[in-house]
C-alpha cells in the first residue's frame, strides 16, 4: 500500500469512527436552577444533534435523549441562554441559569412561571461578567462593594443586612464553584477571573441551613466553565 493510499484508508476509518460516536444515543437526566438550588421549571432544554425541545418538570428535572458526543441549550424567559457541551463521560446535568441583568427579569422569570417562590427569588441578588468588566477591580471586596442592596463592607469582611447577629457572627457563607471556602480563599481569587457572583439574603437562606444565617455568597469561576 503506498502512502496515499495508506492515508486515505486511516482518514475513512476516522471518519467512520466520529459518525459511529456521534450517533450512540444515550439516556441523560438533568436539573436546572437559579442561585444553585432554587428549581426552574418549564425551561426549554434543547438537544442540538436531533433539535428536539424537552421542558424542566417538577424541581427543575428533565430526561432527554441525546447523542454521545453533543451540545445542550437551555432557555428561559428572564435568563442568560446556556449552552453545554455532551462528551461520553457526562453522567448528569447540573445546570445553573442567570438572570439577565435587566432589572426586570426577576418579575419575567416569576410571570412566566419559572419560579413558583417569589420571595425566593426576589432574595437573591446576581451579577455577571457579562455586566461588568471585573477585572477593572483590584479584589473582590471592592467588585462587591456597593454592587448589591443591602451589602456592606466593613473590615476586609462581607456584611449582609447589616451588623450584628445573635451569635455575634457576621460572616457570611462563601460558596465557590460549588464548594464551601474559607476569607483567606475567597480575598485571594483574582475578580478578572470570576464569571459571575449571586448575593442571597433573607428567608430564603435557610435551604443552606445555620451556616447560611448570615447570607450567602456564592461565586462561580470561568475555569469551572467547560
Amino acid at each position: 500500500m503506498d502512502k496515499a493510499s495508506f492515508i486515505y484508508t486511516i482518514c475513512i476509518v476516522l471518519i467512520l469512527v466520529s459518525f459511529r460516536v456521534f450517533s450512540q444515543e444515550r439516556q441523560l437526566n438533568g436539573q436546572v436552577v437559579v442561585f444553585e438550588n432554587i428549581p426552574v421549571v418549564e425551561a426549554k432544554v434543547q438537544v442540538k444533534s436531533n433539535d428536539s425541545i424537552y421542558k424542566t418538570g417538577k424541581n427543575g428535572m428533565f430526561h432527554i435523549s441525546c447523542s454521545a458526543i453533543d451540545i445542550v441549550i437551555v432557555t428561559a424567559n428572564g435568563f442568560r441562554r446556556e449552552r453545554i457541551r455532551i462528551d461520553e463521560e457526562t453522567e448528569d446535568l447540573f445546570i445553573n441559569l442567570r438572570l439577565r441583568s435587566n432589572p426586570k427579569s426577576h418579575e419575567r422569570a416569576y410571570l412566566f412561571g419559572h419560579v413558583a417562590d417569589r420571595d425566593k427569588l426576589f432574595a437573591a441578588s446576581s451579577l455577571t461578567d457579562v455586566d461588568d468588566n471585573f477585572s477593572s477591580y483590584s479584589n473582590m471586596l471592592e467588585l462587591i462593594e456597593g454592587r448589591f442592596p443591602g451589602v456592606d463592607t466593613y473590615g476586609g469582611k462581607i456584611v449582609i443586612r447589616g451588623i450584628g447577629t445573635a451569635s455575634g457572627n457576621n460572616d457570611p457563607l462563601i460558596i465557590v464553584d460549588g464548594v464551601k471556602v474559607r476569607y483567606e480563599y475567597f480575598n485571594m481569587i483574582a475578580p478578572g477571573d470570576v464569571k459571575s457572583i449571586d448575593v442571597i439574603k433573607d428567608g430564603t437562606t435557610a435551604m443552606y441551613g445555620f451556616e447560611g444565617g448570615n447570607g450567602v455568597i456564592i461565586v462561580e469561576t470561568k475555569s469551572s466553565v467547560k
